[in-house]
């Protein structure tokens, strides 16, 4: 994987991702994980977000809402901490083309309900039910795929935040879901020195891609932009599930 050609394409997926990021403050293991399956299969893909995933989300982690934020959201946060090692569990165990169907799912739900706009809403009467089993389906989801918006943005926009408590609390979601994910990935032997290394040199470009977005989001519609990424994405997430059935 030091070869050229992978380092290339390594560093092109996490300008494309950090780019979305940056101009949606959301996706970059969406787009990174799903670029990344195709050349190097979806295991090594997470261990490559390991280190861009951590560093891009503790920016937006911090903040003045940190422990106003980190409450909410723990009753959602806890259970889906404590499935994802349940999660990684699957992913060393389940055929590859079970894994890759179920990368393709998530990207699916997570572009159809972008495009249509869908959005839930859960009463604060009710978060204490509802939110554990959002967190349980999340963690695994997570454990599998690397992907830690689906379900967990949806549950977030449910719960009627103001935006900057929203965006703070998706921040804490991925980051402390990756350095979980980071843990169990390792103990799994799934995160080596090698993939260490590249996923460090990762952050270079996520970063940079992130600096072009943030660039690029006042200079085009925001809106329009998120569009077009979902339909792409829906189109990455079917061509998934198709080469994982049939191919």
């Amino acid at each position: 994987m030091t070869e050229p050609l992978s380092l290339l394409i390594i560093a092109m997926a996490f300008v494309l991702g950090g780019m979305v990021k940056g101009v949606a403050g959301l996706g970059l293991p969406v787009v990174t994980v799903a670029v990344l399956t195709f050349a190097f299969g979806l295991p090594s893909a997470m261990g490559l977000m390991v280190v861009p995933g951590l560093m891009t989300n503790a920016w937006q982690a911090l903040g003045p809402n940190f422990w106003p934020a980190l409450k909410r959201i723990s009753i959602f946060l806890i259970p889906s901490l404590f499935t994802i090692w349940f999660g990684t569990g699957l992913l060393v165990t389940l055929d590859s083309s079970w894994l890759v169907a179920m990368l393709g799912i998530i990207l699916s739900i997570y572009a159809i309900t972008g495009i249509s706009g869908f959005t839930v809403t859960i009463p604060a009467t009710k978060e204490r039910f509802i939110g554990p089993v959002f967190g349980l389906v999340n963690g695994i989801t997570t454990g599998m795929t690397g992907v830690t918006s689906t379900p967990s943005v949806i549950y977030l926009n449910g719960l009627d935040m103001k935006r900057e408590m929203f965006i703070q609390s998706m921040g804490l979601v991925f980051l402390i879901s990756y350095m979980v994910l980071t843990v169990s990935l390792w103990m799994r032997g799934l995160v080596t020195m090698e993939i260490g290394g590249l996923s460090l040199f990762a952050a270079i470009p996520a970063l940079i891609g992130m600096w072009v977005g943030r660039w690029l989001r006042f200079r085009t519609s925001e809106a329009s932009f998120k569009r077009l990424f979902y339909r792409v994405l829906l189109v990455i997430g079917l061509y998934l599930i198709v080469r994982a059935v049939w191919l």
